[in-house]
């Protein structure tokens, strides 16, 4: 039941942020609500795996990949946001 509810919740975030990001006018505003959502999204989506399959090994997997979306995901909104905000200056 907890598992289903973070992966609704999960679900959610994700329809949000595409939402978002069809909805806004500018880039770098679509950029915020992609990388925002989307992330809190993969939280509830991997904390929902290790909740309902209840194996350290699933959790230990969960936990990498999280890790891995929320060290990579500033990095190239930055690098994107950088190259638009370099590219309208000229």
């Amino acid at each position: 039941m907890i598992a289903a509810i973070l992966f609704l919740l999960g679900a959610l975030m994700m329809c949000i942020a595409t939402i978002g990001m069809l909805r806004l006018p500018d880039p770098l505003s679509r950029m915020h609500a992609g990388t925002k959502a989307a992330s809190l999204g993969i939280l509830l989506v991997c904390s929902s795996l290790a909740v309902h399959f209840a194996s350290w090994e699933i959790a230990l997997r969960a936990i990498f990949i999280v890790l891995l979306v929320f060290m990579t995901v500033p990095v190239g909104a930055h690098m994107v946001a950088r190259k638009l905000i370099e590219d309208d200056s000229e």
